[in-house]
């Protein structure tokens, strides 16, 4: 009797499909810099696939500043100036090398959005690196190279870091 239990779960557990990070889902905040003086701030939801290669739909707020023409330096007037942009937009990211808790990416997508209430469309390609914990949490390192069409600055490239949380 031992026997055929031990023999069923055996059939059972072999005929399940295992999942070693498959079809993660994540969601993220990354901030930071990109040249000309630009601030940038995503919110993004990814899916991971197989092998860990992913699947990112974001939402990109990008504010320009210079400096303030009464007082000469960069305040807050003049850093939440009027040159933004925002945008909807995609990724598909290829995975290039894993680690054992990490994994470098090519990134490639698009976007469509807004910038300086005119049309604009963003193509972008970067670099993501991607250190995953215990928790499940990960630590993101993105370079963002984007150009812009019908929008200024033209191109903008720059380093954002920022977390992503499982859900």
């Amino acid at each position: 009797m031992k026997r055929k239990i031990l023999i069923a779960i055996i059939c059972l557990i072999s005929g399940m499909r295992a999942f070693a990070g498959d079809g993660e889902k994540y969601f993220g905040i990354q901030t930071g810099v990109m040249y000309p003086r630009i601030y940038n701030i995503t919110l993004s939801a990814e899916k991971e696939t197989n092998y860990h290669n992913a699947y990112e739909f974001y939402v990109d707020y990008a504010t320009q500043w210079d400096k303030c023409p009464e007082c000469g330096k960069v305040c807050s007037k003049s850093f939440w100036s009027t040159r933004y942009s925002y945008a909807f937009g995609g990724a598909y990211k290829y995975a290039i090398k894993r680690g054992k808790n990490n994994v470098l990416r090519f990134r490639a997508g698009g976007d469509l959005g807004s910038n300086n209430k005119s049309f604009a469309l963003g193509v972008e390609v970067g670099f993501e690196f991607v250190q995953t914990f215990n928790n499940r949490m990960q630590f993101v390192v993105q370079q963002k190279n984007e150009v812009t069409f019908w929008g200024k600055p033209t191109f903008k490239n720059g380093l954002l870091i920022g977390v992503r949380v499982p859900f």
